[in-house]
């Protein structure tokens, strides 16, 4: 993106040594921040053309976020943790201990193996929705909530997230999530 996009809509990121990219995402729109070497934020052209200034801003300074706190790396360690070290704290300890010679105790050892295994799992997305939910409040505060609100009402039409209820082993939470972390009331519950 040219630099008067960035002075115009997130004047604050013109100092930082972050490219902003616009690209032609497969599948779902979506936007998303990389951290390497150099980082990134990408938006995909459809949300480019269907969002506001004000809530491109939005979307734009909770991805900024996600690069300021080293997020990707946190959730990458996250998900690393939960699918490879309950595997191998089971194989340690199985050094450690023998396995049970009877099948009850067998049956009894895998189903503990398999409720912790996704115990573990869901941790890891929940700690994901908490990272998502703390970047949606740094990016509330260059943005006033109607705009918020707008903006994700615009985003949930070109389908990247989801505004019913999420499950357990979902990375992001749900849009109604999202707008009440932001104390947003919704269009649908002001009509309740």
């Amino acid at each position: 993106m040219s630099n008067e996009f960035i002075e115009r809509i997130v004047p604050e990121l013109k100092d930082k040594d972050i490219k902003i990219i616009s690209a032609n995402v497969p599948f779902k729109a979506n936007l998303f921040a990389l951290k390497k070497r150099k980082s990134a934020i990408i938006i995909d052209n459809r949300i480019l053309n269907q969002l506001s200034d004000k809530e491109l801003r939005f979307f734009i300074m909770h991805e900024y976020s996600h690069i300021k706190d080293n997020d990707p790396l946190k959730m990458q360690l996250a998900s690393l943790s939960a699918i490879a070290l309950v595997p191998l704290i089971v194989s340690i300890l199985l050094d450690i201990f023998s396995l049970p010679n009877n099948a009850i105790a067998i049956i009894a050892f895998v189903v503990i193996f398999v409720i912790v295994y996704l115990s573990g799992l869901a941790g890891a997305f929940r700690y994901r929705r908490h990272i998502e939910l703390k970047c949606d409040s740094y990016g509330a505060k260059y943005v006033g909530k109607e705009d918020i609100e707008h903006a994700f009402q615009q985003l949930a039409k070109l389908e990247p997230i989801n505004n019913k209820k999420r499950g357990a082993l979902s990375s992001h939470p749900s849009l109604n999530e999202r707008l009440k972390n932001l104390d947003i009331v919704s269009k649908d519950e002001k009509k309740n």
